[in-house]
């Protein structure tokens, strides 16, 4: 169902899929209720929020979990995370740095990325009409920021994985005829792919580590052993850093 206020309407399936709606929603750390807060799924409940937020749709691919054709691995429900969509792929934290003045955060917004690389996240009413870098953080991926993106007041997309382009500086790698996605193996969040993540994932190899949510799990398909190594490999020979 829908959010409608100011003349805006917000999908909250898109922001919490599966999930059953009690009257309560909760995202950008602000908590908003409609009037009718019985715990039923409600059709076009009026949701009281003062202003619009502005949407923006990001297509995005993980390296590691690639699975072809456009989709990714449905990594959470491999990894045995609770109540979880075979539609999801795992989550990741976004920010909106000014271009003006990239050194500083003007949001951050955490949110679960689709098998399509979908996510859709409402931004605070103040980033409307400015420009920045969005910026990807992802628990076994390279940080990658994208080219400066002006957002629009009511919605904006920006895809990562048309063109290696896309990317700042052209950092990702392609997948797929057509497709680019992000670096996988950084393990550490250090913004390299270098030896310094590889104890890590040694560590959790030798463990034979599966059925929970490891970033050692580099591929995505529940357990941490050899088939996650040869992409870190691939990285971590090629250098592979973040660029910003």
């Amino acid at each position: 169902f829908s959010w409608r206020a100011s003349g805006c309407t917000t999908n909250y399936e898109l922001f919490y899929p599966g999930r059953t709606y009690n009257g309560v929603a909760k995202f950008n750390d602000e908590t908003y209720s409609t009037s009718d807060a019985d715990a039923r799924s409600i059709v076009n409940a009026p949701v009281n929020i003062g202003n619009c937020f502005p949407l923006l749709e990001l297509t995005m691919m993980l390296e590691g979990y690639y699975a072809g054709g456009g989709t990714m691995q449905p990594v959470l429900l491999n990894q045995a995370v609770k109540s979880v969509s075979y539609l999801q792929a795992d989550s990741v934290t976004i920010e909106l740095r000014p271009e003006a003045n990239p050194s500083t955060a003007f949001a951050s917004i955490k949110g679960v990325v689709m098998t399509d690389g979908k996510i859709t996240c409402a931004l605070p009413a103040g980033a409307a009409n400015n420009s920045y870098y969005i910026v990807v953080y992802h628990r076994s991926s390279v940080q990658t920021w994208s080219n400066p993106v002006s957002i629009n007041p009511s919605f904006t997309t920006y895809d990562f994985t048309t063109s290696a382009s896309q990317s700042f500086a052209d950092n990702a790698s392609f997948v797929d005829a057509g497709v680019f996605a992000f670096y996988s193996g950084d393990l550490n969040q250090d913004e390299f792919v270098d030896g310094n993540d590889y104890p890590t994932f040694d560590a959790g190899n030798s463990l034979g580590l599966s059925g929970d949510y490891y970033a050692e799990d580099m591929n995505g398909d529940g357990f941490v052993d050899g088939n996650d190594y040869p992409l870190f490999d691939q990285n971590n020979s090629l250098g592979i850093s973040s660029i910003h």
